[in-house]
């Protein structure tokens, strides 16, 4: 799991300017003079210009040409704050935007926008990743001053420089308000996605992926004593569980927890519940991290609640994932590997130590987990190869295998698919890590893409194209830690309808999980699926229904004359009933993919 939230506020998407019927109050600029020459581009690494244009509403615009990329901040389109203001002040910025050469095959240009402190530590009040394609799109940005700013201490900016491309930038207006304006008093910013259209072409082409590797022909041979094929019997199939890990993130204290006091709500006992009604999968949120398990997280944290937590999910039959076996960064590792930084016998106590926790963690949990996270997030947290090289990913994979023989092993990071797959350097990184861990023989198995989206979601397009990418290095696909972090339901809803849509019908995914559920336990609680009364949130009901109603197969009839009955169906577990003549049968059948049908005999 992530440990900046603000990166979950650093996404791409179109925003539509909002509408509504009361007035905006009346405020001043923030920038002094003319905005398109108050905004200047300074990094040698992009040329700009003010360039005439046929914008609507305005006949000039700023062409930023990025010529040697690096991060977006590498080039930056600013302007200094023209005036004083006053912590929790609200103000807007305004613009239009339209790529003039997009990055890459992609068809659109990425940019971030900040308003933020001019000097080090940058605080920002205000950031959001966008995207835009030819067409000029435009753009309100409305937030509140995270602190008191004398003029000429704080800046508004456009971060271009992630990628090679160009970009026009017009109708810029930059507007604060004084006292006595909120924010609620302000257009909303509504976001949309590309792909969100009803009538959009991935959409059937992702049904058709969805019928072709999700189902496979459930044959019931309904026979007499002898193998003779009995006609007429009647045969209702109805799925119980999907063979597909549809999860979530779990806390063992609350799965293991003892009834609440009386007259109480028991919110351990609805987490549960819906645990066990909505998920057939999941980890441990945090009880299994390294800090955690060694006890660096106070009581709230140990080792027996952690295996009796990981025992209540095996007992329902759900898929466990263990999350994580070493994550490489100081920050993340346990105070007893810290002690040793800088010691004498640092070099050979260090990675020993790594490997005796892989060794202990294994062990102990290996009869409830059907795959780790072995490394989590390297691009950002990659203190122990920094000081022993890359092979010692390797030695991770091997000592994990060791103990695990049959459980798949994961590299997992973050900004794979947020950011309207603009981090190409997070991405580049990611692929180069697998293919080094292939090439050195590291016994991975497969690849965990965080999924970790804000107000402004990546296209469905590029998603698949994210997705198509890693699957040629022939890993599986798994969606670790998915959530939408906004307070448009609506929108919300929609995106987690679509990218879960998007990634069932892809062939090189084995697993989806969503970071939690519930706002009282979430690590964004407007992320969840259920508020804090447990009420269900739109897209709460968006996940119940694909999972449980749209993907669920249920079919009856009755044999033909060679005693068969066959029904297309979602592979899982079923309950098959027949009845022929007075008698019934009922069994339980595994349909799982394979070559050829499955097939189940019941004898009368």
């Amino acid at each position: 799991m992530p440990q900046r939230a603000l990166r979950a506020a650093l996404i791409g998407g179109v925003l539509l300017l909002a509408t509504q019927a009361a007035a905006q109050p009346s405020g001043f600029s923030l920038v002094s003079g003319d905005p398109l020459t108050a905004f200047r581009v300074s990094s040698p690494r992009a040329t700009a210009s003010v360039v005439d244009v046929d914008g609507p509403g305005f006949s000039r615009a700023v062409h930023i040409d990025v010529h040697e990329p690096g991060e977006n901040w590498d080039v930056e389109l600013g302007a200094r704050l023209g005036r004083a203001v006053n912590r929790g002040e609200v103000a807007f910025i305004t613009f239009q935007a339209r790529a003039i050469r997009p990055a890459g095959d992609t068809g659109e240009a990425y940019f971030s926008v900040y308003a933020q402190k001019a000097s080090p530590n940058w605080d920002k009040s205000l950031i959001e990743g966008l995207a835009v394609g030819a067409g000029w799109q435009a753009f309100t940005l409305p937030f509140s001053w995270g602190a008191a700013y004398a003029a000429n201490q704080a800046s508004f900016v456009f971060g271009v420089g992630g990628l090679s491309q160009a970009i026009e930038i017009g109708g810029i207006q930059v507007i604060g308000f004084g006292p006595g304006v909120t924010l609620d008093m302000l257009p909303p910013a509504q976001f949309t996605y590309a792909g969100r259209a009803a009538d959009d072409p991935w959409r059937a082409e992702a049904a058709a992926r969805i019928d072709a590797i999700r189902k496979g022909d459930l044959v019931i041979e309904v026979v007499d004593d002898h193998g003779e094929g009995l006609e007429d019997a009647e045969v209702r199939v109805e799925q119980r569980r999907h063979a597909f890990p549809f999860g979530s993130a779990l806390q063992a204290a609350r799965l293991t927890a003892g009834p609440a006091p009386d007259g109480q709500p028991d919110d351990n006992a609805a987490y549960r519940h819906v645990v066990e009604t909505l998920f057939n999968a999941g980890s441990l949120e945090n009880d299994t991290k390294w800090p955690a398990w060694e006890g660096d997280w106070g009581a709230g944290f140990n080792q027996p609640q952690t295996l009796a937590g990981l025992d209540w999910m095996r007992a329902r039959g759900m898929r466990t994932r263990g999350h994580v076996l070493v994550w490489p960064g100081w920050n993340n590792l346990p105070q007893s590997l810290q002690r040793l930084r800088g010691t004498p016998d640092a070099a050979t106590l260090i990675p020993q130590r790594v490997l005796e926790h892989i060794d202990d963690v294994t062990t102990r949990t290996a009869p409830y987990m059907d795959e780790w996270d072995v490394i989590n997030e390297p691009y950002t947290s990659h203190d122990l190869m920094d000081l022993y090289g890359n092979g010692i990913m390797v030695d991770w994979f091997v000592r994990a295998r060791e103990h695990l023989p049959h459980a798949g092993l994961v590299l997992n990071d973050y900004d794979i698919l947020s950011g309207q797959g603009a981090q190409r350097a997070h991405q580049d990184h990611f692929e180069a890590t697998a293919r080094f861990l292939i090439g050195s023989g590291a016994p991975i198995t497969g690849l965990g893409m965080q999924g970790h989206f804000g107000a402004s979601p990546t296209s469905m397009a590029t998603v698949k194209r994210l997705l198509d990418r890693y699957a040629a290095l022939g890993l599986s696909i798994r969606i670790t830690e998915f959530d939408v972090n906004t307070a448009d339901e609506a929108l919300q809803a929609d995106y987690t309808r679509d990218f879960l849509t998007m990634v069932f019908s892809h062939p090189a995914v084995t697993g989806f999980q969503m970071w939690g559920f519930w706002e009282g336990a979430h690590w964004l609680p407007r992320g969840a699926l259920y508020r804090r009364d447990w009420s269900e949130k739109p897209n709460g009901e968006t996940f119940r229904r694909l999972v449980h109603e749209v993907w669920r197969s249920a079919a009856a009839g009755r044999s033909d004359d060679d005693g068969r009955f066959i029904t297309r169906a979602f592979y899982g577990q079923y309950e098959v009933t027949v009845t022929w003549r007075g008698q019934t049968r009922v069994l339980s059948v595994d349909h799982l993919k394979q070559d050829g049908p499955t097939v189940a005999r019941v004898e009368f």
